[in-house]
């Protein structure tokens, strides 16, 4: 609750903003405002390995789903022009349209390997962002944007695509 008492000048005093901020924000979600806040700093080793294992499994997780997704593209794309060497296939994954939906989930794994190799400790927000950013991508559509819908439709047809799906999505609901 609010306190309302207020100074002379119609302003609460110093001591009475802090106590309503400690009754306004929980001790582990300061304001980002703070100052003199290092949010660089986990609150124990603890922590940081918990994330760096999750934030692996996960990447281990999604290197695999993508793999799968890659292999069904190539396998459509060889279908209709013909089979294609490693080498082109490298080329097609990089330039041709039909893969480039599966570029934002390639950047999310570089974007996990970056944080892990980071010099920096793993900060849970750091952390938590980009976990949370890989839940958001992964919400196939059979009505959404482009990588939604092909998503959608590579869940429908590959029963080991559903498979990893599941497992990057147990792995990011575990507590």
């Amino acid at each position: 609750m609010v306190n309302d008492k207020l100074t002379d000048r119609g302003q609460m005093t110093d001591k009475e903003i802090d106590e309503n901020l400690k009754e306004t924000f929980p001790a582990s979600d300061p304001p980002s405002w703070t100052l003199g806040t290092n949010h660089r700093v986990n609150t124990s080793h603890e922590d940081a390995n918990a994330l760096r294992r999750r934030l692996r499994d996960v990447r281990q997780a999604l290197l695999h789903l993508h793999k799968l997704l890659l292999d069904s593209e190539r396998d459509a794309y060889e279908k209709a022009r013909g089979r294609v060497s490693s080498g082109e296939l490298l080329q097609l994954v990089i330039n041709h349209e039909q893969f480039a939906w599966l570029h934002s989930i390639s950047e999310l794994i570089v974007r996990i390997d970056e944080l892990l190799d980071a010099e920096e400790p793993i900060t849970t927000v750091e952390a938590r962002a980009l976990l949370k950013q890989v839940e958001s991508l992964l919400k196939p559509s059979e009505s959404g944007d482009a990588f939604e819908r092909k998503y959608y439709t590579a869940l429908q047809n590959q029963p080991d695509i559903l498979i990893a799906h599941r497992k990057v999505m147990q792995i990011l609901s575990a507590p």
